[in-house]
């Protein structure tokens, strides 16, 4: 079984690769060009432009490693962090009754939905594990768990369609390999009910598309969501530099975590570590723990605003 902190990589039983076939048939049309699904070792599925099969230098969204682990591994820790410190005093005793209502959580990146499937398992997984401890010691008290929100920001409007049609029940290609590798893999602390969860909150209004991230000073980036417009969670998960040079721009990184990110409470996680970005997210009043990159990263970033013990 798999922790989200574990850098281990365990097959999948029976789903070692994805076959030529699956992937050949998987070729579909977007606003960023041609997208293949590919396998990973851990037997997850992730996309890649399939101008690298021409020769040509394309972009995996995960680690050829694997994509389900590294998800789990990078942001794993983020996620419980985030939704835990709700539950613990933070610094202001003006924030204390806010946070402990809800946690939002803004994914920059929706690929394929594993970051949205993540939070969702980890959150059920809690609810249980505070149902179970209510119920073991009824005298005892307890803090409600705070609600989830999700606002998740993808600029491709093909991937975004296909995971609403997966929230709507089609039994989509890419979706249905997903949602096959977290039940085969037995995530630690993550429940495999994520699907029904998911399709409820967008229901309510709970999870929001914010379409690209664009200017973090106007509304687009924070969708529609007018009255919790400040992410308790940040998991940033966009292509690399080189292939989106705007969101790793410094000056745009850091008006992005001064206007969105809680100025009281926040979580910062993503699978890249570099100089300028650790000294964006100190000028942001990030304290950065720097860890053990995933596959062939030499390191990973978590970084934690206004909350006490911060661990990887």
């Amino acid at each position: 079984m798999l922790e989200t902190n574990d850098t281990s990589i365990v097959p999948i039983p029976g789903r070692a690769a994805i076959t030529a076939s699956e992937s050949a048939t998987s070729h579909e049309a977007t606003r960023c060009g041609l997208v293949d699904m590919v396998p990973t070792a851990d037997g997850s599925p992730t996309l890649v432009d399939s101008s690298v099969h021409a020769g040509f230098s394309g972009e995996t969204m995960h680690s050829s490693r694997g994509a389900l682990s590294e998800s789990c591994y990078v942001y794993g820790p983020a996620i419980r962090m985030g939704i835990t410190a709700a539950l613990k005093p933070p610094l202001s005793d003006a924030a204390k009754e806010s946070l402990k209502k809800t946690v939002h959580i803004a994914i920059v990146g929706l690929g394929l939905g594993y970051l949205e499937r993540l939070c969702t398992g980890l959150h059920l997984d809690l609810l249980a594990q505070q149902s179970a401890a209510k119920n073991g010691n009824k005298g005892a008290e307890t803090i409600t768990l705070p609600k989830l929100l999700l606002t998740s920001f993808e600029s491709n409007d093909d991937l975004v369609s296909r995971f609403q049609r997966w929230l709507s029940g089609d039994s989509d290609a890419w979706h249905c390999s997903v949602d096959e590798a977290f039940h085969h893999k037995g995530i630690k602390g993550i429940s495999n009910d994520f699907r029904s969860s998911l399709q409820a909150m967008w229901e309510r209004g709970d999870l929001i598309f914010g379409g690209a991230l664009g200017n973090p000073e106007s509304t687009q980036a924070g969708g529609s969501w007018n009255t919790h417009n400040v992410f308790d969670v940040v998991l940033y998960d966009p292509y690399s530099g080189s292939s989106n040079p705007q969101l790793w721009d410094t000056d745009f990184l850091g008006a992005f975590l001064r206007s969105r990110a809680n100025p009281t409470q926040c979580v910062f996680a993503t699978y890249a570590s570099r100089t300028d970005l650790r000294r964006t997210l100190s000028l942001a009043g990030f304290k950065t723990i720097v860890r053990p990159g995933f596959g062939n990263k030499r390191e990973c970033t978590l970084a934690t605003k206004g909350i006490h013990d911060p661990g990887s």
